[in-house]
């Protein structure tokens, strides 16, 4: 049976990322490729008819829709970035792209979330990488990011808020709750890190174990 990790929904079309982590945040090492539902038709897009998803890309965590542009973007737990576009697939990994591997363990570039800011760049966490937050231009081109102020750089779900702030999940780094990041500049250099947890003055979350995050309306973050 097929599992639900997350899902995306733009321009009418349903997309499913059907598995990345298990219970503990590791490998699950699921096959099911991906899924799309469109004009009522469900679809599955795997290794056994799309050999691009082949044993190096498993376990799809993550989905994102493009705002305008007819592509599909996935973060896999085990094999990097892939592109959807056209009827074909482009994996995007630490051998074409500044995508790092998980740091200990070369052979996987785990990518655990996705989304587009307002000028249409897609923004991704990079599970256990050096430099995991990373995005991926408009215009084609990459950048990545240190995590500062985190123990560890286990980050997981990224949001984006009204003013491209980036909002991600620290869900393994000892329950750290939330970091915010806001790049300032070109050259990587005054960028601004603030991580949100428990206790006055640090954000007062109830809890440092934040799971998901959401956006309203009003653009309040949940």
């Amino acid at each position: 049976a097929a599992l639900v990790q997350n899902m995306s929904v733009a321009h009418g079309q349903l997309w499913v990322a059907p598995g990345g982590a298990g219970p503990t945040i590791s490998n699950s090492a699921n096959r099911d490729g991906v899924f799309s539902f469109i004009d009522n038709w469900w679809g599955n897009y795997n290794q056994y008819n799309f050999p691009v998803l082949t044993d190096s890309f498993l376990s799809v965590y993550d989905v994102a829709v493009h705002p305008s542009l007819d592509k599909v973007y996935f973060g896999s737990w085990w094999g990097g970035l892939a592109e959807y576009s056209n009827g074909l697939f482009t994996i995007y990994n630490n051998n074409n792209s500044p995508l790092d591997p998980v740091t200990g363990d070369t052979a996987r570039t785990i990518i655990s979330g996705l989304a587009f800011d307002s000028n249409e760049n897609l923004w991704m966490t990079a599970f256990g990488s050096p430099r995991p937050i990373v995005v991926k231009k408009a215009d084609g081109t990459w950048q990545s990011f240190i995590a500062n102020g985190i123990d560890e750089n286990g980050l997981t779900q990224i949001i984006v808020d009204d003013y491209n702030q980036k909002w991600m999940t620290v869900p393994k780094s000892n329950n750290q709750g939330i970091l915010v990041f806001k790049e300032a500049d070109e050259n990587n250099s005054n960028n601004v890190y603030k991580v949100l947890k428990s206790g006055q003055g640090n954000g007062n979350l109830p809890t440092n174990e934040v799971l998901c995050l959401a956006k309203d309306l009003q653009g309040e973050i949940w």
